[in-house]
């Protein structure tokens, strides 16, 4: 069964030694909700882009602006989604969705628009493609985190707090080797639930538009 964001909580303050939240709601105004509250939205978003993750993975047909700046020197502008929201593209299509190009392995060291295939810059993808499709990191309930993302982020989130509530550093820096295991053994389990040999429509990465090459490994979320 999906855990919830009170259950990840109240896992995270029991290892605290603290009573468990009956919510999370406004009205909650308690010392240790208000610490909680402050902390969830920022720990959710840092550990969804440590690793591209299977239950937050997302595929999108980007849609096109009306009107691009020419003067970035870019035909197209494509805008990133918002619903549910973009917290890292994780691969891009510049064919409709036939090839990927993966952005782990994607060089693009000081290329401009002449030489180079797209760019992200800020909340659009500018590119001289008509169509552009994406993989992405979405910013997802954490109802849809698997079992051992779900661990991974009460034990963040225990680490994180531990000092505010305990007043211990050495508990702290001691919750904080036990949260960067399990984020370990988080990414190692999400990478064995990924086929080892990508479908062949998806590449290692293009390097003017002249080569590919399929990627064998796992990726480097496999630890």
């Amino acid at each position: 069964m999906a855990s919830s964001l009170l259950d990840m909580v109240n896992k995270a303050l029991a290892t605290l030694g603290q009573q468990p939240l009956v919510n999370l709601e406004s009205t909650n105004t308690t010392p240790t909700a208000i610490l909680v509250k402050n902390s969830v939205s920022i720990i959710t978003e840092a550990i969804l882009t440590e690793a591209d993750w299977n239950c937050a993975r997302t595929t999108a047909k980007l849609i096109k602006k009306a009107n691009t700046n020419k003067a970035l020197g870019w035909k197209n502008s494509f805008a990133i989604p918002t619903d549910p929201q973009c917290l890292q593209v994780v691969q891009i299509s510049l064919d409709n969705g036939y090839t990927f190009i993966d952005l782990n392995d994607y060089y693009n060291y000081n290329a401009g628009p002449k030489e180079s295939l797209f760019d992200i810059d800020g909340n659009q993808i500018l590119s001289n493609s008509e169509a552009v499709t994406i993989k992405y990191t979405a910013l997802v309930d954490h109802s849809k985190f698997d079992a051992a993302l779900a661990d991974a982020f009460s034990a963040r989130l225990a680490s994180e707090l531990c000092y505010a509530i305990t007043a211990s550093t050495s508990n702290a820096e001691y919750l904080q080797k036990i949260a960067e295991r399990k984020l370990r053994k988080a990414k190692s389990r999400n990478a064995l639930n990924r086929n080892i040999v990508r479908p062949e429509g998806e590449v290692i990465g293009v390097r003017g538009g002249e080569s590919s090459y399929i990627r064998f490994d796992m990726g480097d979320e496999a630890e």
